[in-house]
């Protein structure tokens, strides 16, 4: 069994039939889509990026993890410090970083 729910009057989008009011008033009403539905998008947004940032977060752990098991040595080879870890996953740190390589290969390469 299938709903349609545009037949629901939360759901339709079709204009209200009272009359709208005034523009500059606080609660006036827009065209287009009604208040259950837009609070229902809404809300789907919301969820959908709590999901999201618990999924990155695994995957921040999961690549931590990772990290701290490589050696001294292979974390020199990749250009990173015990002490780099914990803020891998800033954006300032990792714009720092980048611009520390640029100048460092540009170096290089008038040398």
């Amino acid at each position: 069994m299938t709903i349609d729910f545009a037949k629901f009057e939360f759901f339709s989008t079709l204009p209200a039939t009272r009359p709208a009011a005034k523009s500059g008033h606080r609660g006036a009403r827009r065209p287009g889509r009604p208040l259950l539905a837009r609070a229902l998008a809404g809300l789907a947004h919301v969820l959908t990026r709590a999901a999201r940032a618990v999924s990155e977060s695994a995957e921040r752990r999961a690549v931590l993890n990772e990290l701290a098991r490589l050696s001294d040595r292979e974390l020199a080879d990749i250009g990173l410090t015990r002490g780099d870890l914990p803020m891998l996953f800033d954006p300032v740190f990792g714009a720092k970083r980048e611009a520390a390589r640029n100048e460092r290969t540009a170096g290089l390469r008038s040398a």
